[in-house]
């Protein structure tokens, strides 16, 4: 069946830059160079949600998704810049989790296996205070760790999430760096959070979780390292002091608003995207942002 049958199946718009067809037990998608550029948030590049939330829905339907197929569009040619090194990482992390089907491109393994031993960037600073927070969410994510602050717990933000090879400079720089909203660990067990303020309901909130999930998975099992002789700022040392110790590493949906495909679809999305990377289990759950704010229209500046 082509997309538009898919659209009509699932009831849903699907997103216009991402080809879709699904024939016998086989979901193909077929990605084009805005999706290897743009941001993971954004329709046209959050592949791995686009694909989780249809195999989801058709199978709501009565149809066998046994087998996913991504696929580039002719025109395309991988390169190594750091935006393309990162899309590398997220197409092989779908490959290995999930057994999804991935073009036969030695550039794509060539960009994997260059991340091999990177140097992540530190923290050079504390998080900005609510009262020079930029946006909304920002606001939002400051509220909830106050208000979690008040339970006992020390949930830390804005963790730097970027890799270099050998020394942190931009000369050397691997993928782009991009900042992991919130985390907590207690004992074995380490909680990520990815936060998105009301109103913010895009698929992509599963492409950035997954994303996270992944790179801490392989900080966690040594695969990338800390810069040496870093400030403990964000709470960096006690990640690096965990290293090795965590088992269990938890995504965290914490939104009130979700995609439709989402939301009607929480557990099966959950129990789908679970993986096991080395020695570290991998799951996932939803929670909602509000449950411990009392009054919620203070992140929006009311």
């Amino acid at each position: 069946m082509d997309k538009e049958k898919i659209k009509e199946i699932i009831g849903s718009n699907l997103p216009s830059g991402i080809g879709l067809s699904f024939s016998d037990d086989t979901l193909e998608i077929v990605l084009n160079r805005k999706s290897v550029f743009g941001n993971m948030q954004e329709d046209a590049s959050a592949f791995e949600g686009w694909i989780l939330c249809i195999k989801s829905e058709l199978e709501n339907k009565g149809y066998q998704v046994k087998k996913v197929n991504i696929k580039f569009c002719d025109s395309f040619q991988m390169g190594d810049s750091p935006k393309e090194k990162q899309f590398c990482y997220r197409l092989f992390k779908c490959s290995r989790n999930y057994g999804w089907k991935i073009p036969e491109d030695a550039m794509i393994m060539a960009n994997v296996s260059s991340l091999d031993r990177a140097v992540l960037t530190c923290p050079k600073n504390d998080a900005a205070s609510i009262e020079v927070a930029q946006n909304a969410e920002a606001r939002l994510e400051r509220i909830y760790i106050e208000a979690q602050k008040k339970k006992g717990k020390v949930i830390n933000q804005q963790l730097p999430i970027g890799l270099f090879k050998d020394k942190v400079a931009d000369v050397n720089r691997l993928t782009l760096t991009s900042f992991l909203d919130m985390w907590e660990i207690e004992e074995e067990t380490m909680k990520i959070y990815e936060l998105k303020a009301k109103g913010n309901n895009k698929v992509g909130i599963i492409s950035e979780l997954l994303y996270y999930t992944n790179m801490m998975s392989d900080i966690l099992n040594g695969r990338f390292y800390f810069e040496p002789n870093s400030k403990d700022f964000r709470g960096v040392e006690t990640l690096k002091k965990s290293i090795g110790k965590i088992k269990y590493l938890k995504g965290v949906f914490l939104t009130d608003t979700l995609h439709p495909l989402i939301s009607e679809n929480k557990k099966k999305l959950a129990d789908a995207m679970a993986f096991v990377s080395g020695a570290v289990n991998v799951s996932f759950t939803f929670e909602k942002n509000t449950d411990d704010i009392s009054d919620y229209s203070d992140y929006m500046g009311r």
